[in-house]
């Protein structure tokens, strides 16, 4: 267990230099890549809801997605940190006030937005530091996506990543949730079981 949990920090901390190491020019280029492809899966799928996240640091940007997807019919969610889990608030002004949590990410404020029901997610995308090609991905190691998606059945889970954030196979233990999809710089990556 110790062994498992070293390698994935290992792992965190080479994706992590990867991903700071990129321009931050390059960066965003290869974010509207990656937005665009989500764009058209979510085109395809037709989902009625949809989670998105707010990128943080070097993750992929996900602003422009977030302004695609208010625009259209569907409900759209973005995840808060409550104590030890995601709550889902639906987002449908693009003008809300988002609050910064203490590990920096932003948050939709409760107080602007209605909560949403996890279960009725037909879509969510899903950040990481790491994923492999068989959709197990590392985060932050908090667990929160691993407690999140088992409590979505229906859900679609799509990983958007930098190729460098792609290994061939990750270190998993029996409540990593694998993603449907990988969406990078480079193409779709299909990682039904």
């Amino acid at each position: 267990m110790k062994k498992i949990q070293a390698e994935k920090q290992r792992l965190r901390i080479k994706a992590q230099n990867n991903r700071d190491k990129m321009p931050a020019k390059t960066r965003r280029n290869l974010s509207q890549k990656i937005c665009r492809l989500a764009k058209q899966l979510i085109d395809t799928h037709q989902p009625n809801s949809i989670l998105l996240y707010l990128h943080m640091r070097s993750e992929v940007e996900t602003s422009y997605l977030l302004e695609s997807q208010l625009s259209s019919d569907r409900l759209v969610g973005l995840p808060r940190v409550e104590g030890q889990n995601l709550k889902i608030y639906q987002i449908q002004n693009p003008d809300i006030q988002f609050q910064s949590h203490k590990w920096g990410m932003k948050e939709p404020n409760p107080d602007q937005c209605t909560s949403l029901d996890s279960n009725f997610l037909d879509m969510i995308l899903v950040p990481g530091f790491v994923f492999d090609k068989f959709g197990y991905r590392l985060g932050y190691g908090g667990g929160f996506y691993d407690r999140l998606l088992p409590n979505c059945p229906r859900a679609l889970l799509v990983g958007l990543a930098f190729s460098v954030q792609i290994v061939d196979l990750l270190p998993s233990e029996d409540w990593d949730y694998p993603v449907d999809f990988i969406l990078t710089e480079n193409g779709v990556i299909s990682c039904f079981k």
